[in-house]
């Protein structure tokens, strides 16, 4: 068209919506530009000018038995009238009835120009099958899905997009023409959508994306290749925990979520946990951890897949070989700590082949990477607590771990993983002899040297590594046939936890005090704790004058553990304190010991 007839359609265009029969005289006589389909297609995102540029004439001129020629020769031209054509149909049945007969050679130019044609192309194409039920027939008897697989090997995020949306949309006929969307197909889109946004993306990015792909898995036949491709399940864990959790990991690094976006994720978290649970797991993401769905789950898949996966993600054992590859080393390590809550899964997961503790323990020491590091952390806490299961943990260097999580790395001590440490270490002494011999004589054992160092710091310790401090020592003191040596700022971490708001370390504080003051040095070391917390006497006055309530259910046994707390202190150390002192404790002995310790003499 010369330019003063584009100028001309401008103009035209320029005007409210309207002018039909001067726009069919210029599409009798214009041969088809770039500039002027540029035009269109701008002017067809108005819906008002959708009708009337569908009945002007221009399709006919640009779609015939010489587009795809076009096409291929005049690469801004093709891309001008997908996008005239993507506009143009949206929403409009009769304009699509025009197209519908080109959805083959349109979706053809995809792959034209080395790809740079895919996103105008896919994205008419969707438009053309988006609530309109002929697109969608079309689409499936030209077996276009075979198309598709292909546009997607080198796809980018918008793309991937678009075809999850394709695909949801003409899954209806697909599932009542019997036939199945290829595995592969699915594991690349599953794949590229659950990882393509990632954790730096927009939040309405990865909310876009997932409210495409879940409606694909409700499908019965993708979820058959959920089941026999486990990183599938993984991946989209991974993805949604990172999001759920995003307030405690602190992934948003601009904005809180709002109570909208919230609400959003809940509905995908939710979404998801009957997904999974039909392939492997039953995630409750609102209240982890996870529980095995059942015990028909094929565990050996999962542990096959992390051996082989995890430990190829390290080149130099510190330098992570991709991102990607460290994100799905994290949803595994995440999957796998959270289904290890049955003994039997346990079992599989450290036997061999699998042995899973080991790439657990590389992962924390070698891997450099916080997030793995703090699943791993949990995975092998799970994997060390049934009590045949501690041996495999020792032998797999499970206290080179700890040492690692509870060491400051520079200046800096990481408060989460050195708090996922202690619970580790914890576990790995509790009912234990073979693993506290090792921890207490063992010279190559390093564990007890970086937490009694850890410990020199006690005033500027966050009080939930002190707290889980006392728990490990405690768990120690339980468990240990050997005789234990005094820490002091160990026993003051015991002492902290007897001021605990939850009961249940209330209580492992009072029996860690009772069991260490079994010794002349115990005692002499709970007796300065006490002494460096403020008085011997007020806090134990303070646990025998309460009453059993809800709150404290097994305040009985607490009450019995100060009273042999107070038996041993006057039995080691009655000439070491002083008079008040030892005339306080015989009153509270006297008084609440009910005949169950022999009454002192005041």
């Amino acid at each position: 068209m010369p330019e003063d007839e584009a100028t001309g359609v401008a103009k035209i265009l320029a005007d409210s919506p309207g002018h039909l029969i001067e726009l069919q005289k210029l599409s009798q006589q214009w041969k088809p530009t770039s500039v002027v389909l540029e035009q269109l297609a701008n002017a067809c995102r108005d819906p008002d000018w959708r009708p009337i540029l569908g009945e002007a004439g221009f399709l006919p001129v640009i779609l015939n038995e010489s587009f795809e020629k076009t096409a291929a020769e005049d690469e801004e031209l093709a891309r001008q009238i997908l996008r005239f054509i993507c506009n143009l149909v949206a929403d409009v049945d009769e304009n699509r009835a025009l197209v519908l007969p080109f959805m083959a050679d349109i979706h053809h130019t995809a792959e034209l120009h080395n790809g740079r044609l895919r996103l105008p192309a896919l994205s008419a194409t969707l438009n053309l099958c988006q609530d309109y039920e002929p697109g969608q027939r079309e689409f499936v008897r030209l077996d276009l899905i075979e198309e598709l697989e292909k546009d997607i090997t080198l796809a980018s995020r918008n793309e991937i997009h678009i075809a999850l949306d394709i695909i949801t949309t003409i899954f209806p006929i697909f599932n009542a023409q019997d036939k199945e969307i290829s595995n592969k197909l699915i594991t690349r889109l599953v794949m590229e959508a659950s990882r393509a946004p990632g954790i730096v993306h927009s939040q309405e990015d990865w909310i876009t994306c997932m409210d495409s792909i879940l409606p694909l898995l409700h499908e019965e036949s993708v979820q058959k290749v959920f089941a026999k491709e486990i990183c599938l399940g993984i991946s989209l864990l991974e993805s949604s925990i990172m999001r759920l959790t995003g307030r405690q990991r602190k992934i948003f690094k601009h904005t809180e979520p709002d109570e909208d976006e919230i609400a959003q994720l809940t509905t995908i978290a939710d979404d998801l946990v009957g997904t999974i649970a039909n392939i492997a797991v039953f995630w409750t993401f609102n209240s982890p951890p996870a529980i095995i769905a059942d015990e028909d789950v094929d565990v050996s898949d999962i542990a096959t897949w992390l051996r082989k996966e995890w430990k190829p993600f390290l080149i130099d054992g510190t330098t992570p070989r991709s991102p990607d590859n460290i994100r799905l080393a994290r949803a595994a390590a995440l999957m796998l700590g959270n289904i290890a809550m049955k003994d039997w899964i346990v079992a599989a997961l450290i036997a061999p082949p699998h042995e899973i503790q080991h790439p657990a323990v590389d992962a924390i020491i070698s891997s450099g990477d916080r997030e793995l590091q703090h699943g791993a952390a949990g995975l092998l806490h799970n994997l060390a607590i049934p009590p045949t299961s501690k041996d495999a943990l020792r032998s797999a260097n499970a206290f080179t771990a700890v040492t690692h999580l509870i060491t400051p790395k520079t200046d800096a001590l990481d408060t989460d993983l050195c708090i996922a440490g202690l619970r580790l270490l914890r576990v790995l002494l509790l009912n234990s002899p073979a693993n506290c011999t090792d921890y207490l004589t063992n010279a190559e054992n390093t564990t007890s040297t970086a937490l009694a160092s850890l410990l020199r710091n006690l005033a500027s310790l966050d009080p939930r590594i002190i707290a889980e401090s006392g728990r490990a020592l405690v768990a120690l003191r339980r468990t240990a046939s050997e005789s234990v040596e005094s820490i002091a700022d160990g026993t003051m971490c015991v002492v902290a936890l007897t001021r605990h708001p939850d009961p249940r370390n209330k209580s492992q504080g009072w029996m860690g005090l009772a069991l260490e003051s079994r010794t002349k040095a115990g005692a002499q070391s709970v007796y300065q704790a006490f002494k460096a917390d403020g008085d011997v006497s007020s806090l134990m006055a303070e646990v025998l004058g309460e009453t059993a309530s809800e709150e404290r259910p097994v305040l009985g046994k607490d009450q019995e553990n100060v009273l042999v707390l107070i038996a041993h202190l006057l039995k080691f150390l009655d000439g070491d304190m002083t008079n008040d002192e030892t005339a306080s404790l015989k009153k509270l002995l006297n008084e609440h010991g009910k005949g169950a310790t022999t009454k002192l003499d005041m």
